[in-house]
């Protein structure tokens, strides 16, 4: 004959007796529910941070020191005519005259009137696009575009634009999308290896039950 505590034993251990859920079944769905939203969710989030990335390089307005038109009647009288464009690192200048114009000579200088660029014959042709010039200087000055008549008097129209280039962060911008397409990628193979984990586990504790 069994005691007492040998028959609770023996119910406890034998056929149809429910066994206690682990603690993990509730943890564990939670936490692969949790890492895989956030997951889900970083990818968007890096397509977003790549947008704002991409906007800021091809679309940020530069802070113009001059942007407009110039225009200057160059005779034999007055054959050549400047405008400052203040302090710059970047300049362009395209031609806006009419099909008639003849060409002229484009030079850029600094305050101590250094010579920096040269642009013989520069327009007077017709062509389907305006001519145009773009310079970009190592060192940020004040700067002046002269123009000067070549061989005949020759009204000049152009279109200048003048701004200082400020360096946007390549190095640590551009880490912003890629940290959040990596980390969503980590996520999601965490997620995958905790499902796998809690598949094994569950397995393992109804073949043992």
């Amino acid at each position: 004959m069994l005691k007492s505590g040998d028959a609770r034993n023996h119910h406890f251990e034998g056929d149809g007796v429910k066994r206690e859920l682990p603690p993990y079944w509730t943890a564990q769905p939670a936490a692969i529910i949790l890492v895989f939203s956030v997951g889900a969710a970083l990818f968007p989030a890096g397509l977003v941070a790549n947008f704002y990335w991409v906007s800021s390089i091809h679309y940020q307005e530069p802070d113009y020191t001059y942007h407009g038109s110039f225009e200057a009647n160059l005779t034999a009288a007055t054959p050549i005519a400047n405008v400052s464009i203040g302090y710059c690192d970047t300049i362009e200048v395209s031609d806006r005259r009419w099909e008639a114009a003849v060409p002229i000579t484009l030079r850029m200088y600094n305050d101590t009137h250094y010579l920096f660029a040269v642009f013989l014959s520069f327009g007077g042709e017709t062509t389907w696009w305006p001519a145009s010039a773009e310079l970009h200087f190592a060192t940020a000055q004040n700067y002046t575009v002269q123009v000067e008549r070549e061989a005949e008097d020759t009204f000049f129209r152009c279109y200048i634009s003048a701004y200082e280039r400020i360096p946007l962060p390549v190095l640590w911008v551009p880490t912003f999308p890629i940290l959040y397409y990596g980390a969503g990628t980590f996520l999601m193979l965490f997620g995958l290896l905790l499902t796998s984990n809690f598949i094994r586990r569950t397995r393992t504790f109804y073949w043992t039950t």
